[in-house]
Order: C-alpha cells, then sequence, then structure tokens
C-alpha cells in the first residue's frame, strides 16, 4: 500500500506534540485510543493520520515505545519490583508486559536488571 505524504499545519503539530506530552508524562493511565481522541476532542482517523504523519509511526508504537522506556528507566533504578514496574508503566497484565519488554529489548526483565547492577 502506498501512503501518501501529508502536509501538517503548525496548529496540528502542536496538537500533535501535545498528545505526545500526554502520552510521556502519563504511562499508567488509560492511554487507549479512544481515550485520547476524547480527551484532545479529535477524530480516530484525524489523530492517526497527524500522529504518523508528523512522528513517522503509528500511536500504538509509541505509546509502546513509551512504556518500555520508562520500565528500563524503573528497573534500572531498581527501587520496585518487576511487577509493581509493569503496573506503574500501564501495562494490566504482568505477562503482557514481560512479553513485550522482551519483544522490545531482547531479553526478559529480569536478566535487565541483573545486567544493569553488574
Amino acid at each position: 500500500m502506498r501512503r501518501i505524504k501529508y502536509f501538517l499545519y503548525k496548529k496540528e503539530i502542536d496538537r500533535v506534540e501535545t498528545i505526545k506530552a500526554y502520552i510521556q508524562a502519563n504511562p499508567d493511565k488509560d492511554l487507549s485510543i479512544n481515550f485520547i481522541v476524547g480527551l484532545f476532542h479529535i477524530s480516530r482517523t484525524t489523530l492517526q493520520r497527524h500522529f504518523y504523519a508528523h512522528e513517522k509511526t503509528s500511536i500504538h508504537a509509541f505509546i509502546f515505545e513509551c512504556r518500555m522506556e520508562n520500565a528500563q528507566k524503573l528497573l534500572h533504578s531498581g527501587d520496585l519490583s518487576i511487577h509493581e514496574i509493569s503496573q506503574a508503566v500501564g501495562f494490566g497484565s504482568f505477562s503482557a508486559f514481560t512479553r513485550g519488554f522482551h519483544q522490545y529489548f531482547g531479553y526478559n526483565p529480569t536478566d535487565f536488571r541483573k545486567r544493569s547492577t553488574s
């Protein structure tokens, strides 16, 4: 499928930046597309189109990346258990968190913690 180049106006770019900032500041909150479109009063299609045009990635991938990067920082600090970290970064299921972490980083959270503390 061929993607059409999509031009964004400054107002639209600012909205995407505001949404990105919200996602980064609230990794433990409901970050479903339906919640975000309601919060920012934007249609689902417009959000996805504008986000992709500005970031060159989907909003789903961006949310996942933010959660994984935040989890990595929390694992490195060593203050919380892995289960607590999974909840702190917005995963409803511990197994989904460990599976996603392994998919993103190539090893599980326990191994990452061992590597970062040694």
